[in-house]
């Protein structure tokens, strides 16, 4: 099934209703509140819902609702779609693909296979947040404004009215706004990593494959062109911030450069057209955002906690890891009635992901420089070893560091 076709099985004319008034939830004292129902904060509910935990979650918008993305899941977060047993319902919606070819500034090419999928987020999320409340979770509708943390609970606090939603425990999933995030822990993240923006075309053009580019125009960042299925694509541009100060560039402006100067681009829209306006969202990456952990009774997961990768952009997957893993220490919070195992969250998110997000940080700063780029995409084109190693970076079971270091450029130049 393609994309399209997805959303209008979905959502029809009349989309389900998943969402209860948050009235509904002011007088019940929930195991966990989980507030923001992206893939972080549903992959927290699903856990914790299907292990028998009370659990509230919340999202200021009603579902399905767009999010700015580049709809593309990659090796970790389709793992985690099968750890939820939810692989076969999103692929069922979704469009797969086997590669995606990168292009360095000056056209280099290369082609790295693995197991992709594109599939809308109005579609994705909505399937999880379908998922979480089928498995017990209770969703609403409500905008946090900030928590009252009390001995053996916290209390959030909805914005308009009057009514607060009461946990034992809560999760912040809020992504890139981090308002909401006690100030004890808001004090440690810095203001973003980076700033991506997307939307979406029709055109005839036959394309097999995500398509990621170093375009000079953009660097340093990168864009892209994930075909969706049924000739629809999502077509968008990234840069990192690197220290800047102020407004940084006009990304606008970048994307429409890139659309004149990028080959498939073009090609694109000269069989088609943009069918939605350019939406943009702020971008936390490389554990730059608020700690998991803090104290009191409150967690944070996701791109609030700056899980988004640097060098690729892609956050959904470790959003949800963190989504589970903030589950899980939660669950036993919860069963030994103590908060200790929550101050063990940090520690082992960053041992799980820190070092990893060291080697991305190495790989964008090397693909900033258009000559080194360049150098290693052309060489990669011939190096069946560096071949490899990019889809097992991709793929997380090689080390970035294996392609962008001193040591890594000397062995493949000598395989």
């Amino acid at each position: 099934m393609n994309a399209e076709q997805g959303v209008s099985d979905l959502f029809g004319t009349a989309p389900p209703v998943l969402q209860h008034p948050v009235a509904e939830l002011a007088h019940r004292l929930f195991d966990v509140v989980v507030v923001g129902a992206g893939p972080a904060g549903v992959t927290a509910a699903i856990r914790l819902a299907s292990t028998g935990h009370q659990v509230a979650l919340m999202d200021k918008r009603v579902f399905p609702r767009s999010k700015v993305c580049g709809d593309g899941l990659i090796g970790d977060s389709i793992r985690m779609l099968r750890r939820l047993e939810l692989y076969d319902l999103v692929r069922s919606h979704g469009y797969l693909l086997d590669a995606v070819r990168i292009f360095s500034p000056s056209q280099h090419a290369i082609d790295i296979p693995g197991e992709f999928m594109t599939v809308r987020r109005d579609v994705l999320d909505f399937l999880l947040a379908r998922a979480a409340v089928e498995r017990g979770a209770t969703f609403a509708t409500a905008e946090v404004m900030g928590f009252e943390e009390q001995p053996d609970r916290v209390v959030a606090r909805c914005r308009k009215t009057n009514v607060s939603v009461t946990g034992k425990l809560a999760i912040v999933a809020t992504g890139a706004d981090i308002r909401v995030v006690p100030s004890r822990a808001r004090a440690r993240a810095v203001q973003r990593s980076a700033v991506a923006l997307r939307c979406y075309a029709r055109s005839s053009m036959v394309l097999d494959r995500l398509i990621v580019t170093f375009d000079r125009s953009i660097l340093p960042g990168y864009g892209w062109i994930f075909p969706l299925g049924n000739q629809e694509f999502n077509l968008g541009c990234g840069v990192f911030d690197r220290g800047m100060e102020g407004p940084g560039p006009n990304l606008r402006d970048m994307f429409h450069t890139l659309v004149e100067r990028f080959p498939p681009a073009r090609e694109l829209i000269a069989h088609g057209a943009l069918t939605s306006p350019l939406k943009g969202a702020p971008l936390r990456c490389g554990l730059t955002g608020v700690p998991a952990y803090a104290g009191g009774r409150i967690v944070a997961v996701g791109e609030a906690t700056g899980t988004t990768f640097p060098f690729t952009g892609e956050g959904i997957g470790k959003a949800m890891e963190t989504g589970a893993l903030a589950a899980d220490h939660a669950s036993q919070a919860l069963t030994v009635g103590s908060l200790e195992p929550l101050s063990a969250l940090p520690h082992v998110l960053h041992t799980t992901l820190e070092p990893r997000y060291r080697g991305y940080h190495v790989a964008e700063r090397w693909l900033s420089h258009a000559w080194l780029s360049d150098w290693l995409i052309k060489r990669a084109s011939r190096s069946v070893y560096l071949q490899r190693a990019a889809a097992g970076v991709l793929n997380e079971t090689v080390d970035p560091k294996a392609i962008f270091s001193w040591r890594g450029l000397v062995t493949s130049l000598a395989n």
